[in-house]
């Protein structure tokens, strides 16, 4: 069973009557507020992970933004809560199922509410505290969605009515909830749940009172608190972490940049990986930073292409995050996505939803795809004139991809070349040492349509990120693509390590029409096998005396190899590995040579035969080496 990816409930919503007791947010960063305008409903999406690719699946029962979404032990993801287009919390909770890939309606919910939390227990049901009412007040109420019974029941009440909190569950089953929106000020003390016990229990209180904040449980335990809104509606720059030991609240420091409405997300390697949000100056933001707990530390990161807020971010199971949606800096509903990589340490663009989506949801599914539920095409209110602030610029590193086209020169057309495809996976390559590792070329088609006007269109040069690069020598491309010509630029790519690996090809052109002229690339390295010789034979030896064999293992590979063990499957007596005079049980360096003596002492006159077993991190381990000599 998996967790499924748990938004942070980051809602603020008032009425008229209650404005002046909301905690007011930043202007760009948008939240919904009942009794808003009709709205377009984004359409549900499943990205797929295998294709990177995102394909609309299905309708909501009840169209709605600001829902949770959750997945059950069933493999079904549970919808719950949020506002219907006319600004009303919802009450009605439905089911996705992956294996036909629609919603069906599954039972209400006890209280309708928006800004809310849902939490999967370690039981399979799933935890919904606070939120708003449909008169926008804060609830303490808490219920409980049993997946066996399809159900909802209440489960006691918070001490505390808030909303734009956070539910955290602890190591221990028990749920942390920590911070919100109040009447009239953010919550600053913390509670709780206990399924065992069904109620809530006082958890000390932070140290700095937030509302739509991130709350990540770290590997050690703790829980890391980080950004949200003040009691001045400023974002917050301090970060804390909860001690579930002691009930207490501890500084983990400052953030780089103070923000709201972004995301964090623990990668594998035990960091956490925080992303965009709404700085002080009301800007959407293009970095990243991360949160190291075994330094006790925030450190910049890459930038993403696009600058965005009240996104979503899924870790996928070869460890990227898929950064989905949200609004930009000039406050427009996204469609697009981008992939963090964390061994490139870099963000790339991967693909765009049919339509923007903005205040949706995410939740990864056991296929490793991620449904996309719930959220408007547009942001729900516009934002209000906010202080004029410098727009954050993103900083790429020489990993990572660009995060505008490269700006041309020439005098500007009205055209609109195209690249297909948008999208280029290349074949696996074998780190080989040397350039026996480049892929074969693929190329990019780029088209010039015809048009009255016989606009012709200059192609300036090329941008490519990552293990990627442009073939001079195959790429049919000149200087300039003259009205209904096509030519193709030919790509290749050359792996400097194992694994997923990520880029993009940008291109600088003088057209004005258009999407941007990037294309998205990707392929994979691995290690390839061991060479050495497959039979050793000894002859024949005297009984009781012992003969010698030299095997030698060459790695050809552009990266290091580790072996593990050399065993020998059988008459272990008269076949010896002498390991330790070589040291040959290590890491092979690139494009070097191990030598391995094997001691053949034969105990009768008769034949052996066995095989030396060796375990390591190259293609095809374990590798097997015959064995067979005679005594005499």
């Amino acid at each position: 069973m998996r967790h499924a990816d748990r938004p942070i409930a980051r809602w603020l919503l008032c009425v008229p009557a209650l404005a002046a007791l909301a905690v007011v947010a930043p202007a760009a960063f948008v939240r919904p507020i009942i009794g808003a305008a009709a709205l377009t409903s984004a359409s549900p999406q499943l990205y797929v992970a295998q294709n990177a690719t995102f394909v609309s699946v299905g309708s909501l029962v009840d169209e709605r933004y600001d829902p949770t979404a959750t997945l059950l032990a069933s493999g079904d993801v549970l919808v719950a809560g949020g506002l219907d287009l006319t600004g009303a919390p919802v009450a009605q909770a439905e089911l996705y199922d992956p294996s036909s890939a629609t919603f069906a309606p599954a039972a209400a919910m006890i209280s309708p509410r928006v800004g809310h939390t849902a939490t999967l227990l370690g039981s399979g049901a799933v935890l919904f505290t606070g939120g708003l009412d449909s008169n926008g007040n804060p609830l303490n109420a808490a219920e409980l969605y049993d997946a066996s019974s399809g159900s909802f029941d209440q489960t006691g009440a918070m001490a505390q009515a808030r909303s734009g909190h956070s539910a955290t569950e602890l190591q221990d089953g028990t749920v942390l909830i920590a911070g919100g929106s109040g009447i009239g000020e953010p919550v600053g003390a913390a509670e709780i749940y206990s399924a065992q016990a069904a109620g809530f229990s006082g958890a000390g209180a932070m140290i700095t009172p937030r509302a739509h904040h991130t709350a990540t449980l770290l590997g050690n335990g703790l829980v890391l608190i980080a950004g949200g809104t003040d009691a001045n509606g400023n974002p917050v720059g301090a970060a804390e972490l909860y001690d579930p030991s002691s009930a207490s609240f501890s500084s983990a420091g400052s953030m780089i940049t103070a923000r709201t409405g972004h995301t964090a997300t623990l990668l594998n390697d035990g960091t956490v990986l925080i992303v965009g949000g709404t700085d002080r100056n009301g800007s959407a933001i293009f970095g990243a930073e991360s949160y190291d707990p075994a330094g006790g530390s925030f450190s910049s990161g890459a930038s993403m292409i696009t600058a965005r807020s009240l996104h979503t971010a899924t870790l996928l199971d070869d460890d990227t995050v898929l950064i989905a949606g949200g609004v930009d800096a000039g406050n427009n509903a996204l469609a697009s996505a981008e992939l963090y990589d964390p061994s490139q340490a870099a963000f790339v663009a991967d693909g765009a939803m049919s339509s923007p989506h903005v205040n949706h949801a995410a939740s990864i599914l056991d296929s490793g795809d991620v449904i996309i539920a719930g959220g408007t095409e547009q942001p729900v209110v516009a934002p209000t004139a906010s202080p004029a602030g410098p727009t954050p610029s993103p900083t790429p590193s020489p990993s990572s991809a660009p995060t505008a086209i490269p700006t041309p020169t020439a005098t500007p057309v009205a055209v609109a070349l195209t690249f297909t495809p948008a999208r280029i996976a290349f074949t696996t390559q074998v780190l080989i040492a040397g350039n026996a590792s480049t892929s074969a070329p693929v190329m990019v088609t780029v088209s010039n349509p015809k048009t009255k006007k016989n606009l012709s269109a200059t192609i300036e040069r090329y941008v490519t990120t990552g293990d990627f690069a442009v073939n001079s020598q195959k790429t049919t491309c000149a200087a300039i693509l003259a009205s209904g010509a096509k030519c193709k630029v030919a790509l290749t790519f050359t792996p400097t390590t194992t694994g997923h690996r990520l880029g993009l090809l940008a291109v600088a052109t003088n057209t004005t029409k258009g999407a941007p002229i990037i294309v998205a690339l990707s392929g994979s390295g691995k290690i390839g096998a061991l060479t050495y010789s497959t039979a050793v034979r000894f002859g024949s030896v005297k009984v009781n005396r012992a003969g010698f064999k030299t095997v030698k293992f060459k790695n050809a590979n552009a990266v290091p190899i580790t072996i593990t063990s050399i065993q020998v499957t059988k008459n272990t007596a008269e076949f010896v590995p002498l390991i330790a005079a070589n040291g040959c049980v290590s890491t092979l360096p690139p494009d070097s040579i191990c030598e391995l003596e094997v001691a053949f002492t034969p105990k009768q006159r008769k034949a052996y035969s066995s095989a030396l077993a060796i375990t390591d991190d190259a293609a095809g381990s374990p590798q097997k080496i015959t064995l067979s000599g005679a005594g005499k």
